[in-house]
């Protein structure tokens, strides 16, 4: 048990994700889109949205910031 403990797996991604599940916004254009930050890196978030509100190809060459409470607005791009 003590050796499993002191191993660990390989992470797939270069920097560590954490799950936060916070409430924020996604700003484009002078509108604001609820969003769900699922998880965040120091590289990126993972964001969960009503596609009923748009589409996410609209987003893509838009010009974006998310702004999760407490933290304040920062610049986003939308990548795949």
């Amino acid at each position: 048990l003590v050796m499993l403990l002191a191993v660990e797996r390989p992470r797939l991604r270069r920097e560590e994700r954490f799950n936060v599940n916070e409430p924020a916004s996604l700003l484009w254009n002078g509108a604001s889109l609820p969003v769900q930050v699922e998880d965040m890196s120091v590289s990126g978030a993972r964001l969960v949205f009503d596609t009923n509100h748009i589409q996410a190809e609209k987003l893509r060459d838009a010009e974006l910031a998310i702004d999760i409470l407490g933290i304040g607005p920062a610049a986003a791009v939308i990548t795949d």
